[in-house]
Parts: C-alpha cells; structure tokens; sequence
C-alpha cells in the first residue's frame, strides 16, 4: 500500500476487483491474511508489460486519476442540444444516419454522453461531441468514450485546436476538427 502510495480504502476496492477477477487470490490463517498472484495475474501481468512496452509512445504514464476525471466531465453544455447539434443532426439524418439516443453505457458502466449519437447506413455507430475548446484533457476524454463505448467519436471544437491536442488525437486515431462556420 504504502510503496504504490495508495490509500486503505482504494486498496481494499483494488483487491476485491482483482481477487473477483482470479487474478490474485486471498488466504486467511488465523488472524493473518496474505495475497498472491494468481496463474491469470502472471499472465495479465505480462501481457500488460509487453502493452506498455509496446504503447509507450501513447504517454500513458501521463494519465492519472485527476485527468481522467476531467476528461469525462459532460461536455460544454451551452453546446449540447444547442444549436451546433441541432445542425449536426439535420446534416446527419440528410446524409442518411439514423439518430440514437445521446447516452450510451459503456462496457466499463459508464454512462456516456454525446451532443449527437448516430449509426451510418453500415451499422457503424458515431458519437459526436461538441467542446467551446478541445485540449488535451478533453482528447483523453474522448478516447475513453471511444475504446468504452464501441463509438467512432468526433470531437468538435469552436476555437482552433491547438496542435499538442491535434497531435495528440492523431496518436489515439480520434477524428477531431473545428466546427464549419
């Protein structure tokens, strides 16, 4: 606990997360309980090394709680339901799209929210979000929604994107642009 600087309360969630999905196991003699890695945990782990190793140029050690937290704050909300996504329907449903519900459960679930949620006549499935400005905070948001939600997700942005949050969509393959005027 104290060498991965967790909290009791964290840890304990961790553990029983962990133990649930067999990847470490509990053993209680007595009074002393103990925790191991599991065959699964030996597997998992490696398999996460050689993805860290693999994905290192994604700067993942960038992201922390904090981050994360923010990036899945709801978008600006004077640009969802306005009329920027009004807009964006319209052009949708005249392209051929058919309109979903905006909230999607993830597979993680989340609830995510979109301005606009649409499926292309292919079965695919769009979210499109709609931000005042798009930095990167707002990018890993994005990516969370994308890998969470099976969604090819779109970011617009009413300000010009700067290129550290273009650059950084790029790397996570995520469709960002500015809003046409």
């Amino acid at each position: 606990m104290q060498l991965a600087n967790i909290a009791w309360d964290d840890l304990i969630v961790y553990l029983e997360v962990l133990i649930g999905g067999q990847v470490v196991s509990r053993q209680v003699v007595g009074k002393k309980t103990s925790y191991s890695v599991t065959p699964k945990g030996h597997e998992l782990l490696a398999s996460f090394q050689e993805f860290k190793r693999d994905a290192a140029f994604l700067r993942l050690e960038t992201v922390n709680k904090d981050r994360i937290l923010k990036a899945l704050k709801a978008p600006d909300a004077s640009l969802q339901g306005g009329v920027p996504s009004d807009v964006l329907e319209k052009r949708l449903r005249n392209a051929g799209f058919k309109i979903l519900d905006n909230s999607v459960v993830g597979k993680s679930g989340v609830m995510h929210s979109f301005g606009v949620a649409a499926q292309d006549q292919s079965g695919s499935k769009h979210g499109y979000v709609m931000f005042k400005t798009i930095d990167q905070t707002q990018i890993l948001g994005l990516f969370v929604k994308q890998i969470d939600t099976d969604f090819i997700v779109h970011g617009f942005s009413i300000e010009e994107i700067s290129p550290a949050a273009r650059d950084m969509a790029k790397t996570y393959s995520l469709d960002v642009s500015n809003w046409p005027k």
